[in-house]
């Protein structure tokens, strides 16, 4: 469930809309002095449940499923277990928690380890977006024995996960210059969060940024995409079909529902160019849709 699929975010990306917008674009871009300084509201998250799932092989020590719940529901001042706890002036968001311990003994028969990976998703009430976080480990077992060493690195992973995610919370309560300094930052992962909370909100103060992520990582990438479709600026159309390699099939399908989503005039040139030129007819079908489609919005209007 929180796994990143390579295209399937850029995908998601592109089918999310949060605004009408023409193939021009001029409505869906924003004026780039009206940056969002607040975040969208002063808002905490209401923990009705946390769900957690321990996968192992049978026979094996299984984790304590209690103290997994206890470190999740502690995740900051940002989350609150009841209604009552929301402070007056503050809107509340119900969340549920959804974990999964997965590990297996590994290493030697003379020096044996557990391997370890947790998994976490906080699922928001009306928010597509969420949050999740993901940590793997390994441990050899000592003199404890096998299941002290399982609790222990249940517990050092779990306590890794509840981390990011209350970092994430909080960069999601913050304004556009946190997101600005988070995309900047050092942390890749907290750069594609600041990305897709960005592309939430319809931010244009990550632009640049974004633009700059399309030559990293998967990871960076993806969510440069995304926030590059939600933001609907037909002038970063250029900037996508620049870096697109080609010969990556999957990549190259990406591009062209995002350009679609997009539009505008270079969007349209560069499905033109696909729809007669490309020598993958998988390829050339996908750039006729997209005029096609380009083509109903345009028939349509604003």
């Amino acid at each position: 469930m929180i796994r990143a699929a390579l295209i399937a975010l850029a995908l998601a990306g592109c089918s999310r809309s949060h605004r009408s917008r023409t193939d021009d674009g001029p409505s869906a871009v924003r004026d780039a002095a009206a940056t969002i300084d607040a975040p969208p509201m002063r808002e905490i998250v209401i923990l009705r449940q946390v769900e957690v799932d321990v996968v192992a092989p049978g026979a094996q020590h299984q984790a304590g499923k209690d103290a997994v719940v206890a470190r999740l529901r502690r995740l900051g001042p940002g989350v609150v277990d009841v209604p009552a706890g929301v402070p007056k002036g503050w809107a509340g968001r119900g969340g549920t928690i959804h974990a999964v311990l997965t590990y297996d003994r590994g290493g030697t028969p003379k020096e044996p380890s557990i391997l370890m990976t947790a998994e976490v998703a906080l699922d928001l009430d009306g928010d597509a977006l969420g949050a999740a976080a993901r940590a793997a480990g390994e441990a050899r077992v000592d003199a404890s024995g096998e299941a002290a060493t399982v609790d222990a690195l249940a517990a050092t992973l779990v306590d890794q996960v509840a981390t990011e995610l209350t970092a994430k919370l909080t960069l999601r309560a913050g304004t556009s210059a946190d997101l600005v300094a988070a995309v900047n930052g050092d942390d890749p992962e907290a750069a594609a969060w600041a990305l897709e909370l960005g592309g939430e909100r319809g931010d244009p103060a990550l632009k640049d940024a974004a633009i700059g992520f399309l030559k990293g990582s998967v990871r960076a990438r993806t969510a440069a995409i995304q926030y590059l479709v939600a933001l609907g600026d037909p002038s970063t159309v250029p900037a996508l079909t620049s870096t697109v390699d080609f010969a990556d099939r999957d990549q190259l399908a990406a591009i062209i529902e995002a350009v679609t989503a997009i539009g505008g005039q270079d969007a349209r040139d560069f499905l033109d160019m696909l729809s007669a030129g490309a020598t993958d007819p998988e390829t050339m079908d996908r750039a006729k849709d997209g005029l096609h489609r380009l083509d109903k919005r345009e028939d349509a209007g604003p």
